[in-house]
């Protein structure tokens, strides 16, 4: 809302003309754009000037669930027009008593996007990201250039965790599909493939409750198993880490079952040995 502006006058009467905007500026570097002007508002003579016993006195409202400061410029009235304030405002009203001006209010608002980069007053972000929840839109935005997922405007598919497939473009040029199977092809008919095989969901990193292995017979292996909640039929593991050194015996492993590792111990040794109790860990793969 523009300003409200009370002129305080001792010398002659308030016959000069001076108009105000506000620009509300988060903490994150964004702002709002400029408000509405004060009106063509009467203010201090001009020929007299503002100074400490005439002056404007301006108060406005606070943006609804507003939290940084404001910077405030004169676009009308005094010997020059601009931002007058020298240091962040925090609150709701301010003094013009002929405070030099400089610079020119942000007609663009870029509040609700992270900024990346310092933007030119006047100028849309430089570089933002825009997350729209409600909608599962991701758009980022780097000087003119867009990649954006899920506009439900412009029709690029919303992300999914279980999504078959993820479309993008880049600039609105180039519209890019990347299938499930890790092809990668382009409006232009150019088409790339990233690697070959069954698709990973997810990776994980499971440990065990402390175990106690019983001992590996000369010559012989042993499998033991453990219950580890979260492991699933199907799921591929990686090297199986030890609580302490084996020594001459070797490890492996396979899920057997739901929440059940097995451990496969060997002892290529003429002596039992025991392998080592504490928490066995492993990375799964899905």
């Amino acid at each position: 809302a523009a300003p409200s502006i009370a002129p305080t006058v001792v010398n002659g009467t308030p016959t000069g003309t001076y108009s105000y905007v506000i620009v509300a500026n988060q903490w994150d570097g964004s702002h709002t754009a400029a408000s509405a002007a004060g009106g063509t508002t009467v203010g201090v003579d001009g020929t007299t000037g503002l100074s400490s016993t005439d002056f404007n006195t301006l108060s406005w409202s606070a943006p609804a669930g507003f939290v940084g400061y404001y910077d405030v410029y004169r676009t009308a009235g005094g010997k020059n027009t601009g931002k007058i304030n020298s240091q962040p405002v925090l609150t709701t009203s301010f003094t013009d008593n002929g405070l030099n001006a400089s610079g020119g209010a942000p007609s663009t608002n870029t509040t609700g996007c992270i900024l990346i980069g310092k933007t030119a007053a006047n100028a849309t972000c430089a570089g933002k990201l825009e997350v729209n929840g409600d909608a599962g839109m991701v758009r980022v935005q780097s000087n003119g250039t867009t990649v954006e997922f899920g506009n439900p405007t412009t029709g690029t598919p919303t992300i999914q965790s279980d999504a078959p497939s993820l479309a993008f473009n880049l600039g609105g040029y180039t519209r890019w599909t990347m299938d499930n199977t890790g092809n990668l092809s382009g409006a232009n008919g150019a088409s790339l493939t990233l690697g070959t095989g069954s698709q990973v969901k997810g990776i994980n990193y499971y440990k065990s409750p402390a175990l106690t292995p019983t001992a590996v017979a000369p010559q012989t292996c042993s499998d033991q198993n453990v219950t580890i909640v979260g492991l699933q039929t199907g799921d591929y593991l990686g090297q199986i880490t030890p609580p302490a050194d084996l020594g001459n015996i070797s490890v492996d492993g396979r899920v057997s079952g739901t929440n059940t590792l097995r451990i496969h111990f060997c002892n290529p040794t003429a002596a039992s040995i025991t392998p080592p109790s504490g928490i066995y860990s492993v990375v799964d793969f899905r």
